[in-house]
């Protein structure tokens, strides 16, 4: 496992802000060629571009990784290794730092531990297998193959280029919100829609909580009540919503309503299940705090203090 480094100096930082640019750059490039075609499968052109740009936006996130926790020397070959930070900068501003192979900087990343799990572990060294076919070897592929290819794209870039480039800038809490920021807003729009993208999120909600309804912006059971925030569209509700059970499917805080002005509301305001869409309202007592659903007032009888004292 890497040993964390705490601070860079401008130099390594300089180095870094680059690698970790271009990681980005490629990722974006990749979204672009996965979502440009609406259709079930992508065409042949179109997967071996996204391969080469998801591949290219992996190897840069491992080197801004590795810079980030261990040392800009972690990624340099040996001929590099007692050269002095000038010489090191020189070399890089004339194009000439010579970096480990993917080979070397994925075996690295896998040995830190707390990164990849085992399932992650395969999938980089299938996709990285896939790759090199695709590319070097003009891999003919099925309609079939090109179909599941749009699934294993979006997994490779849910669960290995995001997690190493946000373990790098922990400003993002999911896979949207860092989307959202690195995205145009059109082709943001689109990747939300786009349905390979859509059942990963649903996967990834769920991995995160047991209550996980339906997002009233993207509609997509994508919301997780946990974080307050949906994993498609990256809705968030963190300073607006207050949960309940509902009284029509039981679902435990799937009734959200706002509780910032239900106490200027008599203490009462509409409701919303993000499970089964019914809108009873939500009382709140003012002196408990104790709120609950209900369709008629009678309904909330010794339900706190306030009504049981009614």
């Amino acid at each position: 496992m890497p040993n964390r480094q705490p601070t860079m100096d401008a130099s390594t930082k300089l180095v870094y802000d680059n690698i970790y640019s271009n990681a980005v750059m490629f990722l974006r490039r990749a979204i672009k060629e996965l979502i440009a075609h609406s259709g079930d499968h992508l065409e042949r052109e179109q997967a071996v571009v996204a391969c080469i740009f998801i591949q290219m936006s992996i190897e840069l996130g491992f080197k801004a990784y590795l810079i980030k926790t261990c040392s800009l020397s972690s990624i340099l070959l040996k001929k590099h290794k007692d050269q002095p930070i000038q010489e090191l900068m020189e070399a890089f501003e004339q194009g000439k730092l010579k970096t480990k192979s993917f080979e070397d900087l994925k075996n690295i990343i896998i040995a830190d531990e707390g990164l990849f799990d085992e399932e992650r572990i395969q999938y980089i060294n299938d996709f990285q297998d896939y790759r090199n076919q695709a590319v070097h070897f003009h891999l003919n592929l099925a309609p079939g193959d090109l179909f599941d290819l749009r699934y294993d794209l979006v997994y490779m870039l849910v669960h290995v280029v995001i997690p190493i480039l946000t373990e790098i800038n922990m400003d993002f809490e999911t896979p949207s919100e860092f989307y959202e920021n690195q995205l145009d807003k059109n082709d943001f729009k689109t990747l939300i829609k786009f349905r390979p993208y859509v059942e990963e999120m649903k996967k990834v909600a769920a991995e995160h909580s047991r209550l996980v309804y339906n997002c009233i912006e993207c509609e997509e059971r994508t919301y997780n009540v946990d974080n307050e925030m949906c994993y498609c569209c990256n809705l968030q509700f963190t300073d607006f919503g207050e949960y309940v059970t509902c009284i029509s499917c039981k679902a435990p805080r799937s009734v959200i309503f706002d509780h910032n002005n239900i106490a200027i509301n008599d203490n009462i305001m509409n409701g919303l299940c993000l499970n089964c869409g019914e809108r009873p309202e939500v009382f709140k007592c003012p002196h408990c705090g104790v709120a609950r659903a209900f369709y008629d007032k009678r309904e909330l009888k010794m339900v706190c203090c306030e009504m049981a004292e009614a």
